[in-house]
């Protein structure tokens, strides 16, 4: 009798304690192809979708063969979303990719109608190689490689001004010998690096300009002093400055940035 109530007791424990967890959430995300042959995705407030299931269901709505390592997908989506949230377009290629970044993993287009599931580290060995004027053409959501040639800054120095915006997992800068550099991650962080990139390289433009030393100032002490001023400052850096004398003339040539050559002329007129 005992072993018998013991045994009641186990049963009606475990069905309160089953009754006491927390419902779970809802899994479904309603896929609808609508009359113009698009898809749209209504997600749920709350919601947790195993992640072998999210991709199934994007590769029937984008006709997508997806080649997985289902080892490495062995777990859930979950995201919080206002009730009745829809995706159309490349909204649902966004968060399909968004998803996998949590798992370190990327789409990668493979060709023939086939996509490929690889960790982000990869990414680099499989992305497209594209030239800046199809970066603005790329959709975010995909992986490419840029093939960018500054005008003026020096690539290193590039590459140590822009690495740390790379994706941590996959994002990859390297200078290419001879001149450019190979910029890798997310289509729309390409192009956020590309900008800065741009910005940086054109506000270091350099020109070549004559600058008249001042009258009792030896022009080998003014480029010796310019050198000293100039030549060792971190402003300038990316892009040291030149400073020569001009032949026979009391002028110093200067290569430089035009706030560098601003700032030599206010240099050499103190001079006197």
């Amino acid at each position: 009798m005992s072993r018998l109530i013991a045994a009641c007791f186990v049963v009606l424990l475990a069905v309160a304690m089953t009754g006491a967890q927390p419902a779970p959430k809802e899994s479904s995300i309603k896929a609808v192809l609508g009359s113009d042959g698009t898809w749209s995705w209504t997600l749920p407030a709350d919601g947790s979708i195993q992640v072998t299931e999210l991709l199934g269901l994007y590769g029937r709505c984008r006709q997508l063969t997806l080649i997985i390592d289902e080892k490495k997908l062995a777990g859930n989506v979950s995201f919080l979303a206002v009730e009745g949230t829809e995706l159309k377009g490349d909204e649902i290629d966004f968060f399909v990719a968004n998803s996998l970044s949590d798992y370190r993993l990327c789409l990668m287009d493979v060709g023939a109608g086939q996509v490929k599931v690889v960790p982000a580290v990869e990414a680099p060995t499989l992305a497209p190689i594209i030239k800046e004027d199809a970066l603005e053409t790329a959709a975010g959501w995909q992986w490419v490689t840029l093939v960018y040639a500054p005008a003026h800054a020096d690539e290193n120095a590039l590459r140590g001004a822009l690495q740390n915006l790379t994706t941590r997992q996959g994002g990859m800068i390297n200078p290419v010998q001879g001149g450019g550099l190979l910029i890798c991650d997310r289509a729309d962080r390409v192009r956020e690096m590309h900008k800065a990139a741009r910005e940086l390289d054109a506000n270091i433009a350099t020109e070549i300009k004559a600058h008249d030393v001042p009258v009792g100032v030896n022009a080998d002490d003014a480029v010796k002093a310019l050198r000293e001023l100039f030549g060792q400052s971190r402003k300038f850096a990316m892009n040291p400055p030149t400073f020569t004398r001009a032949t026979g003339e009391a002028r110093v040539i200067i290569r430089g940035s035009a706030g560098l050559h601003a700032e030599a002329a206010e240099a050499l007129k103190a001079m006197k």
